[in-house]
């Protein structure tokens, strides 16, 4: 049966929406994009501070984005969501599942009653003659997706289910034919960064890093004592080494930010690989998607550090645009959590 499902992507500093339209085996059409900018105090890093301003956003974002349906799928705020890799002998996913509090005990920084748990299996394998099931534990914190929630039913949307965006990045950017290529997938958001390695279309490993576009800014911010509209402007003007002085200063502070950034994912990748082994835990090559992707010369960087080929490129590549929805690539990329959010409406 067809439905129309909404996508909402709570950002660090933009509410972004996509509305799909499901049509049964077809693939999902995306219908409309709509986002809007987060006030300063409303929120912070997925922490919402003013219940009230942000009921009022998004009821008016719901007017001015002017889709066609309430029913809408949530992120969970990304420094509020965890993921393990676990490895369990061969049993019921109902049981695994009831098992979970006692397997996370002192496992992860919160306490399992605080926390939101699920388990999705990505492959059996038989170990010294046991059969065991390895996959993902996802943990949210309770008190932050229900403030969310909240929010939301009292904001006159009809939430279907709370995701994980790394989750959302899978279904939008790999599929069954990508075979048994291991890729990362890194989306760059302005506050944080979401990075699932995957086989195919089957999770197999999962990281957020609490570092992304804003890290450039505060540095600016910081070092050069620019204004937040300075700095913005100044990493957007700033598309090649300048020979201004002032600009030259400017730069050099970019590119050192950068680094640091391209370093954090070096250490996560390497951490992955020297847990999976040589064979298993080789990535073939990377995909950056998300705003924060788009700062010159990031894309050579990673590719630099991480030695295998790396791709600009968020564009969805399991949907069909509806006639006359005009979106370039770039803004398609800019969506990839929301479209990938509002796919998950076809369970």
């Amino acid at each position: 049966m067809a439905k129309r499902v909404i996508g909402l992507d709570v950002g660090y500093k933009t509410l972004r929406g996509a509305q799909l339209h499901l049509v049964g085996n077809g693939k999902p059409v995306l219908e409309r994009l709509f986002e809007m900018a987060i006030p300063d105090g409303l929120i912070n890093f997925g922490d919402i501070r003013d219940r009230d301003g942000f009921i009022a956003l998004l009821r008016q974002f719901m007017l001015d984005s002017e889709f066609k349906t309430r029913k809408v799928v949530l992120s969970a705020g990304s420094l509020h969501v965890f993921a393990r890799e676990l490895v369990v002998p061969k049993m019921s996913e109902l049981r695994i599942k009831e098992s979970l509090p006692f397997l996370m005990e002192g496992i992860l920084p919160v306490a399992p009653s605080q926390l939101i748990l699920d388990f999705y299996p990505a492959e059996e394998r038989v170990e010294d003659g046991v059969t065991n099931i390895h996959g993902l534990v996802v943990a949210a914190e309770r008190p932050s997706v229900d403030a969310l929630v909240d929010c939301v039913i009292q904001a006159r949307f009809e939430p279907l289910a709370v995701d994980f965006i790394p989750f959302a990045l899978l279904r939008v950017r790999l599929s069954a034919e990508a075979g048994d290529k291991t890729v990362l997938v890194a989306d760059v958001g302005a506050g944080a960064t979401n990075l699932v390695i995957a086989r195919g279309p089957v999770p197999l490993f999962v990281r957020v890093i609490p570092n992304g576009g804003q890290d450039i800014d505060r540095a600016l911010i910081f070092q050069l004592k620019m204004s937040p509209e300075q700095a913005a402007a100044t990493k957007l003007k700033l598309k090649e080494k300048p020979e201004d002085k002032a600009d030259l200063e400017a730069w050099e502070v970019i590119q050192k930010a950068a680094e640091d950034y391209v370093n954090t994912l070096k250490s996560t990748l390497e951490y992955y690989e020297q847990s999976h082994g040589a064979e298993s835990g080789k990535v073939d090559n990377v995909i950056l998607t998300g705003g924060g992707s788009e700062l010159v010369g990031l894309r050579d960087r990673v590719e630099l550090a991480l030695k295998v080929p790396v791709k600009l490129d968020g564009r969805p590549i399991n949907i069909e645009k509806a006639p006359g929805l005009s979106a370039s690539d770039e803004k398609l990329s800019r969506f990839a959590v929301a479209i990938g959010l509002a796919m998950a409406g076809e369970k």
